[in-house]
């Protein structure tokens, strides 16, 4: 089933790796080993293959085994690209590969909100204290021989900073390459915004995954060369 994307993954096989979790699941459940034993990327003859073949293989060895395959359910993790509209394909892909009913598998899609991991933070925002809890109420702000403490948890600018990523990551490339485009012209026309910093601001959305890293630097050197001509 094609995904339309402009990147892909890259494997020996089909690179499937929904169906290879769910075929080294059940394998390993049995005590079979792994699909790279039974399948190793260094025969030739799994080349570009179908990774749903080798999930009806997996499904025979179990089968083979006087065993049956009851329930899946499988959970794929990405930011993009969205999946939602193409669950109710690959549940009935997967079935028919396993042999069992299509109510049987589940296969769900979730996002990491381009963070590596959930701010406790943020976990805690949405939660509802009782009234009157120590959560509840807000702690005075402190006094110091005079002087008042301006003092604060660090976390709140991590948690801001990770809704900013995810913020974009929401963004059409198009549109962030545009926004590195709009700030590399403008740091030639004020002065005051450092040019390096949005350089590196632009090489780490390209490590985060949200844009991609040639485009950007196109971007912010047509911005910047622009702006150097104005």
């Amino acid at each position: 089933m094609k995904v339309p994307f402009d990147r892909g993954l890259q494997g020996h096989s089909d690179a499937d790796v929904v169906s290879h979790a769910v075929a080294d699941a059940v394998l390993g459940a049995m005590g079979l080993g792994d699909i790279g034993g039974h399948f190793p990327d260094a025969d030739p003859a799994y080349a570009g293959i179908s990774s749903l073949v080798l999930l009806k293989r997996v499904s025979g060895l179990v089968n083979d085994a006087g065993a049956e395959i009851i329930n899946v359910d499988a959970t794929v993790i990405a930011q993009r690209p969205k999946l939602a509209p193409y669950i109710s394909d690959m549940r009935g892909k997967m079935a028919g590969a396993l042999g069992i009913a299509v109510e049987r598998v589940s296969v769900k899609a979730t996002t990491t909100e381009a963070r590596k991991r959930e701010s406790p933070l943020r976990r805690s925002r949405w939660s509802r204290p009782a009234p009157g809890s120590p959560t509840t109420e807000k702690a005075p702000r402190a006094v110091k021989e005079g002087r008042l403490d301006f003092s604060f948890d660090l976390a709140f600018l991590s948690q801001a900073w990770e809704q900013f990523l995810a913020y974009l990551n929401d963004q059409s490339p198009e549109l962030i390459c545009f926004i590195l485009f709009l700030g590399a012209f403008l740091e030639n026309l004020i002065p005051p915004i450092p040019g390096d910093t949005l350089i590196v601001f632009g090489a780490y959305l390209a490590g985060m995954g949200i844009v991609r890293l040639v485009p950007a630097y196109l971007a912010m050197w047509l911005g910047s060369t622009l702006g150097c001509l104005l």
